[in-house]
């Protein structure tokens, strides 16, 4: 941190000599340390130009912000939890498909909903609500597969893209999910009055449907049900026709 860095004449020539002239440090440590406060005379365009030059981005005080590896990066993941988007999910989706039709092979798709995480919000602040989210996106992380793709939809919907798994498959890993939540997080004191319950919806494909838009559209559905039940609760998507269109 440099207050002769960012008084009113910073340029980003000026970062840059900056950088040129610690650089053996950067070399030690592939660290560099920016105080934002007092770069507010830069350009939105400028700071994209600096961080595009660096491997990852640690704003002090979002450690949300160490998830990623890059700045492009920052376009496919949700700021608060560093899951990805709905947009990139959506489009993994559609691969997944693509690649389960080509090889014969199933995915399954499980959305989940931590039910009275509105009600904390509004009861206990923003900054619960947050760390809840936090939380139960390190235990998404630690509980599936580097494979399973792990995205946050909404306000406080969490998705997970599970190549390569049938769902009957699908329904122990989100039992296990449950069972964690219950035991670890719903167990810490900082979390033990606020009655949570974890809702969880499954789609599949191909036993469910061959689209993947359906996809989607069936494990909302399925967790729209889950949702009306008490306590926690998997609920699976079901199709009133079982006709299908050959795979191509």
């Amino acid at each position: 941190q440099s207050e002769w860095l960012f008084d009113n004449s910073a340029s980003i020539d000026k970062i840059l000599l900056y950088e040129k002239e610690i650089s053996s440090f950067l070399d030690k440590n592939n660290v560099i340390v920016i105080d934002c406060y007092k770069s507010s005379s830069l350009s939105g365009t400028d700071m994209v130009k600096l961080f595009a030059c660096h491997d990852g981005i640690l704003v002090e005080g979002e450690p949300s912000f160490s998830y990623f590896t890059n700045f492009n990066e920052l376009a496919l993941k949700d700021v608060l939890t560093g899951l990805y988007n709905e947009r990139y999910l959506l489009e993994r989706i559609s691969e997944e498909i693509f690649r389960a039709k080509r090889f014969r092979s199933s995915c399954s798709l499980m959305m989940m909903n931590l039910e009275k995480l509105d009600e904390i919000k509004n009861n206990y602040g923003q900054n619960k609500f947050e760390q809840i989210c936090i939380e139960f996106s390190s235990l998404l992380r630690n509980s599936l597969r580097r494979v399973d793709l792990i995205a946050t939809v909404k306000k406080n919907c969490f998705v997970v893209l599970m190549p390569e798994t049938s769902k009957k498959r699908a329904v122990m890993i989100g039992e296990r999910i449950q069972k964690v939540f219950e035991q670890k997080l719903l167990a810490m004191e900082a979390y033990a009055d606020t009655n949570m319950f974890l809702k969880t919806g499954i789609s599949n494909f191909p036993l469910d449907t061959r689209d993947a838009e359906e996809l989607t559209v069936l494990a909302e559905e399925a967790l729209s049900d889950a949702m009306k039940e008490t306590g926690h609760r998997i609920c699976l998507a079901h199709r009133d026709n079982d006709w299908f269109p050959p795979l191509d």
